[in-house]
C-alpha cells in the first residue's frame, strides 16, 4: 500500500491540483477582454482548454487507478498466465508485451473520447473512427514488429550482465538516434502521405532560406495532415542526410508566404543552435537515471507485487515508474526548450521578419485555438514553448498593435 500512496502523492494528486490551477485560471481569463483572438473563437479556445484538462484529469484518475491493479494483483496475474510460458525468453518477452498492451488498452477508451468526440466537436478532428482504429493497429504492428527485438535484448542485458541498467541505457539511447535518423523516411510515411512540394516560386524562397542559414536537405514535402485535423504546424525532421522538411497542408491553406518562411527560420533556429542534440542530450539524461533508479528497486516493490525480482518482472517496473519520475524532472526540460524557443524566435525574426514572425503565430493560436492564458505553476511544469504572450511581446508585436 505505501507504493501507491506514494504514487499518488508525488504523482497523481500534484497533476490534479495542476490542471484544477489550469482550469481556474482558464475561467477567470475567460471573462476577461479577448486578446489575439476575436471574441467568438476566444470563448471556444477556452472551452476547449477547460474541456481537455477536464479529460487530462480523468486520466491521470485513470492512470492512479492502473498503477494499483498491477501492483496490487495485475503483475501477479500477468506471472501466472505468460511469464511461466515455456520458454523462458517467450514468457518474458509476452510478459512486457502484455503490460504496455493491456494498460494502454486500458486507457485506449480515453483516446478515442478525446480524438473521435472532443476534437469534433471543436472543429478540429477530421479522421472517422476506422482512421483511428487504423493508427492504433498499425502502432500495436510496430510494438511487436519493432518493440519485441529491443525488449529481448533488454531482457538478455538484464539477465546476463552485473551492471545492466547502464547497458541497457547506452542500448535505448542508440535506439533513440537510429529512430531520429530513420523516422522521416521510414516510420512517419506509415501513418501520413508526403508529397514534394509543387509550388515552384516558394521552393525557390524556402531553398534560399535554406542555403542562408547552411541547412541541407532530402527535400521539401507536404504532409496530408488535414486527414486527421486542421491544426497547423511544419518541422524539420530526421539527423543528418536524412533530414527534411515537412509543411502540413494545412499550413499552406491558411498563412502566407511570409509567414511560412518566418516559421521555417524559427525552425532553422533550433538547427543553427543545435538545439535536437541538446534535447537528445537531455533525454539521455532522463533515461540514465529512469534506468539507475530501476536497477535499484527495493525487493519490497516486488514483493507488493508478489513478484520474483525477475527480468521481466524489472522492465515492467522500468515502464511503471517512468511516468512519475518524468513528471518531476520534465520542467528541467521545460526551462532549456522555452530559453531554446525565445532563441530560435529571435533567429527566425532575423532571417525573414519580426513581424511576419509574429502574424504567423497569431495564425497559429487562431488556427490551432490556443487560450492564451496558463497558470504559472501549469507552464513551469508542462510548456516546452513559451506563453504565446511571451513570445509576442519579445518579439515587439504590441508595440505595433
Amino acid at each position: 500500500m505505501i507504493f501507491t500512496l506514494a504514487f499518488w502523492l508525488f504523482y497523481t494528486l500534484p497533476k490534479l491540483l495542476l490542471s484544477w490551477l489550469q482550469i481556474r485560471h482558464i475561467e477567470r481569463f475567460s471573462r476577461a477582454t479577448p486578446i489575439i483572438l476575436e471574441e467568438k473563437e476566444y470563448k471556444e479556445a477556452a472551452a476547449y482548454a477547460k474541456s481537455k484538462e477536464g479529460l487530462a484529469m480523468v486520466e491521470t484518475l485513470l492512470e492512479g487507478a492502473l498503477f494499483g491493479i498491477w501492483l496490487y494483483g495485475g503483475f501477479f496475474w500477468l506471472e501466472q498466465n505468460l511469464g511461466e510460458t515455456e520458454p523462458s525468453w517467450l514468457g518474458s518477452l509476452l510478459f512486457v508485451l502484455g503490460f504496455v498492451i493491456l494498460g494502454s488498452l486500458f486507457l485506449l477508451p480515453l483516446e478515442a473520447y478525446k480524438k473521435l468526440i472532443l476534437d469534433r466537436r471543436f472543429g478540429f478532428a477530421k479522421g472517422d473512427a476506422k482512421l483511428f482504429i487504423l493508427d492504433q493497429l498499425k502502432s500495436l504492428a510496430l510494438w511487436l514488429l519493432l518493440g519485441s527485438p529491443i525488449l529481448l535484448a533488454l531482457l538478455w542485458i538484464l539477465k546476463n550482465l552485473e551492471d545492466w541498467w547502464l547497458y541497457g541505457w547506452g542500448l535505448v539511447m542508440g535506439i533513440l538516434l537510429l529512430a531520429n535518423l530513420f523516422y522521416p523516411t521510414l516510420i512517419a510515411p506509415l501513418f501520413n502521405r508526403f508529397t514534394p512540394l509543387e509550388d515552384a516560386s516558394l521552393q525557390e524562397r524556402i531553398n534560399e532560406l535554406l542555403h542562408k542559414a547552411g541547412f541541407k536537405s532530402q527535400g521539401v514535402f507536404v504532409m496530408d495532415a488535414s486527414r486527421r485535423d486542421g491544426r497547423l504546424n511544419a518541422y524539420f525532421g530526421g539527423l543528418g542526410k536524412s533530414k527534411r522538411v515537412v509543411l502540413f497542408d494545412t499550413l499552406l491553406q491558411k498563412v502566407g508566404e511570409r509567414e511560412l518562411l518566418a516559421i521555417l527560420g524559427h525552425e532553422l533556429g533550433h538547427f543553427r543552435h543545435g538545439d535536437l542534440y541538446k534535447n537528445l542530450a537531455f533525454s539521455a539524461f532522463l533515461l540514465l537515471l529512469l534506468f539507475y533508479v530501476a536497477g535499484h528497486l527495493p525487493s519490497s516493490l516486488f514483493e507488493a507485487a508478489s513478484i520474483e525480482a525477475s527480468a521481466h518482472a524489472t522492465l515492467a517496473l522500468l515502464l511503471l515508474v517512468a511516468s512519475p519520475l518524468s513528471f518531476w524532472l520534465m520542467p528541467l526540460f521545460g526551462i532549456l526548450s522555452r530559453h531554446n524557443e525565445y532563441e530560435a524566435d529571435r533567429f527566425g525574426a532575423e532571417m525573414e521578419d519580426a513581424k511576419a514572425l509574429s502574424s504567423a503565430l497569431v495564425a497559429l493560436v487562431n488556427e490551432n485555438r490556443s487560450f492564451p492564458y496558463s497558470h504559472p505553476a501549469f507552464i513551469f511544469f508542462y510548456y516546452t514553448h513559451p506563453p504565446l504572450l511571451q513570445r509576442l511581446e519579445a518579439l515587439g508585436y504590441f508595440h505595433d498593435h
